[in-house]
């Protein structure tokens, strides 16, 4: 997925997410299960004055609001907790 709002993500085919609303951030995703590869571009001053966070990813387990970065989301199998590497 790209956006003309500067960000990318891909989701493993295995993998379940859905775009969410959210106060705080100007995007938001619910990663329901499996991994989530994105890069967000930084806000303008303009948006940034708007949202807390560029983009927001919710899992069963995490919260991470981010305001611009590279980032790698997993879920994990059920027997290990979320992991993000950014």
């Amino acid at each position: 997925l790209e956006t003309a709002e500067g960000y990318s993500i891909v989701i493993t085919e295995s993998a379940k997410a859905e775009v969410v609303r959210d106060d705080s951030a100007a995007n938001a995703v619910f990663l329901h299960r499996g991994k989530m590869i994105g890069r967000i571009r930084s806000a303008d001053q303009q948006n940034a004055r708007k949202f807390k966070y560029r983009f927001l990813l919710r899992t069963g387990n995490a919260v991470m609001g981010i305001r611009g970065t590279m980032f790698v989301a997993d879920t994990g199998d059920g027997k290990n907790p979320i992991s993000f590497r950014y």
